[in-house]
């Protein structure tokens, strides 16, 4: 028996899974590769617990916050920057909370596996940094979040809004006390399939042999706006592609919840919002260097106490919501009229023949990064730049 019946009300949190008394519900993979509930009837004892956790049955957002302050960030350490997607946020934040004695929940990508991890140390967080386009498993660690703050300690856990919405509600029905935790949610976009994510991984390993340092999002190729993935070959060669961001700009490949996503607004769930603060060249132009910057968004006063504890590490400036304000923050992302045309092909065709049909996936569009490619692309970036003052 499924849990939730309609594709649209569930986000595969699993806060259903952690709280069952019974271990009557494993998270199992549906047709297009989302982790779903499923429940063993055997043992059910009928308790309603599930029902009563989920955050689709009752969705926790806050209210409109009048008072939310809005900052663009870059960390000073530009290694640091550069080693994360945007401006480096979450790192900053992460590194305050570990310097505490405390524990930080990200997600980490080991090859095609993507997935929710507990670190305590800044050796770890490396792993953490990066955007990851596909939804990640979030395994055994609302339990782990919840025997770590009975333990008294300090826990940032950041991820998708949904999941963090289905973390509280599991901590709410356990009476577990929240006052040390700091909740991090992400503008997010909607979750990929880990299939077609996986089947990609496959394509490349098939093409290329060994696949190693894959980075959804490669700040080397094109700087922090563009949206070109990377890896390493078996040669240790790097090679850049844009076929997975055409497959994920493409809204084909999302799970079902997220086209009518409840949290996809300014009315957020967590103590800090964090993204990519898109538009920041139309306000401060002197901010943007292409290297990265991140939008945090402050919804809670926990949120400004750690703003406050993390103000030497960065460079800052303070905004309204209306010039961060981006798609994702007002309204979920589009359900494609070819979606069930989409599913329908892979299904019968294959993974290749879907992507190639709808997602302008070609294989010429990958291409070895080496030292001239990188100064054209610099050349160009800077001569646009240096033509935009002439005007």
């Amino acid at each position: 028996m499924v849990i939730n019946k309609k594709e649209s009300e569930c986000c595969g949190c699993t806060a259903c899974v952690s709280i069952c008394p019974k271990s009557a519900i494993n998270m199992q993979d549906d047709d297009k590769g989302f982790k779903i509930p499923i429940v063993d009837l055997e043992k059910c004892i009928d308790c309603g617990l599930c029902d009563k956790v989920c955050p689709y049955n009752k969705i926790i957002c806050k209210k409109e916050n009048k008072d939310v302050e809005i900052y663009a960030v870059k960390r000073k350490n530009e290694q640091d920057r550069m080693a994360s997607q945007s401006g480096g946020a979450f790192s900053s934040i992460a590194e305050y909370v570990i310097k505490n004695n405390g524990i930080v929940f990200g997600v980490k990508s080991d090859q095609y596996n993507v997935y929710y991890t507990r670190i305590n140390n800044i050796s770890e967080l490396n792993c953490l940094k990066g955007s990851k386009y596909v939804q990640a498993e979030v395994r055994n660690t609302y339990s782990e979040v919840m025997n770590d703050l009975n333990k008294g300690l300090m826990v940032l856990y950041c991820g998708t809004a949904c999941h963090i919405n289905g973390l509280i509600s599991f901590l709410k029905l356990k009476n577990i006390k929240t006052e040390n935790l700091i909740t991090c949610d992400l503008i997010c976009h909607g979750v990929p399939s880990p299939k077609i994510f996986k089947e990609y991984y496959k394509y490349l390993k098939k093409k290329y042999g060994i696949i190693s340092e894959f980075n959804f999002r490669s700040k080397k190729i094109t700087g922090w706006r563009g949206s070109i993935s990377s890896f390493k070959d078996n040669k240790n060669t790097l090679i850049s592609s844009n076929n997975y961001a055409n497959i994920f700009y493409s809204n084909l490949e999302l799970r079902e919840n997220c086209y009518d996503c409840p949290y996809a607004s300014t009315n957020r769930i967590a103590d800090i919002t964090i993204g990519d603060f898109w538009g920041i060249e139309k306000y401060y132009k002197t901010f943007d260097d292409n290297k990265g910057c991140s939008v945090m968004i402050l919804n809670t006063k926990k949120g400004r106490r750690i703003f406050e504890n993390i103000k030497e590490d960065i460079v800052y400036q303070k905004f309204n919501i209306g010039e961060c304000i981006q798609p994702n923050l007002q309204h979920p992302s589009e359900k494609p009229d070819e979606y069930n045309e989409f599913w329908n092909e892979y299904m019968n065709n294959g993974f290749l023949s879907a992507v190639t049909k709808y997602c302008d996936f070609n294989d010429k569009n990958d291409f070895k990064y080496s030292i001239i490619n990188r100064i054209k692309r610099k050349s160009k970036y800077y001569l646009k730049k240096c033509l935009k003052k002439l005007i």
